[in-house]
């Protein structure tokens, strides 16, 4: 019984109104744009964290565990990003 009531709500096909697809698409590239922007800046950030850290700059931590610190994250975003990275380039 549930399913015939489910079977007779009908299911259109998406589609953006009339002049909204245009703005939609430049907010979306805006956005990954940004976000590719960003992720950028964090692997530059953790870059720069992880040669200060071999360096022995810094405060309150030591140079290795700075050092461990910046290794994993450049790794952590590298794995997590790999995928867009990838369709980036090609």
């Amino acid at each position: 019984m549930f399913h015939v009531l489910l079977s007779s709500i009908p299911d259109p096909a998406p589609s953006a109104p009339a002049g909204v697809a245009d703005k939609v698409n430049t907010v979306l590239a805006l956005v990954k744009w940004a976000s590719l922007m960003a992720a950028l800046a964090v692997l530059m950030g953790s870059g720069a964290l992880l040669f200060a850290g071999e360096r022995g700059h810094g405060g309150g931590m030591s140079p290795q565990l700075k050092s461990t610190i910046g290794s994993v994250l450049v790794v952590l975003i590298i794995v997590g990003s790999a995928s867009q990275l990838v369709q980036w380039l090609s």
